[in-house]
This record gives C-alpha cells, structure tokens and sequence, in this order.
C-alpha cells in the first residue's frame, strides 16, 4: 500500500478547478498554472535525481573503503595488530625502543 503525502490531499477548491473551464479566459489562465507547475516539477525532479546519483556515488566510496579496511585487516600481522590495538601496553612501557611501522592509507574526498 502507498503511503500518501501532502501533495495526494484532494482540496474543494483543487476538486472545483478540475472541472472543465466554461471560456477561454479560464482555459489559458489554468493552462498557464499548469505549464509552470509542470517546469517547477521537472526541475525538482532534476535536483532529485542529482541527489540520488551523488548519494549512491557516497556510499559506493563507502563500500570501496570498507572493502579496503577488510582487506587491510586480513593481511595483517597478528603480531603487529596486537601491539597497535593495545595503547595501554604501548603507555605503560615508554623506554621501549620498539617503534611500529605505519601503513599508509589514502583518503579521497
């Protein structure tokens, strides 16, 4: 079932104009209100669709990343993992001498 909005409420005085126009007046005024409602729905149909394309370019960065991360996480050294997961530890022995290897990672925004 479709959920209706604002824009799906029929008013009296909408029901009262689709009736059709009894002189020429009416008809090319209501012709007029129609051509511009129909200009102000392409446009919104315009942005939308821009929204959505840019919207699914995000989250196919996202999932690019994730894939990324995963990967990243799967190769590495369980050894190395350890000592770079645990700040604790690496706080609790300042003397040591022991300096761990950064990866780099891009960031594309």
């Amino acid at each position: 079932m479709k959920i209706k909005g604002m824009r799906d409420i029929s008013t009296f005085q909408g029901l009262k104009q689709r009736s059709a126009p009894t002189d020429r007046k009416k008809a090319m005024m209501e012709l007029a209100r129609l051509e511009h409602t129909k200009v102000r729905l392409e446009r919104e149909l315009e942005m939308w669709v821009g929204h959505q394309m840019r919207t699914k370019r995000q989250v196919d960065q996202v999932k690019e990343r994730i894939g990324l991360l995963r990967q990243t996480l799967i190769h590495a050294d369980p050894e190395e993992e350890k000592e770079t997961l645990s700040p604790a530890k690496a706080q609790s022995e300042p003397n040591e001498t022991k300096q761990t290897a950064w990866k780099e990672v891009s960031l594309d925004y």
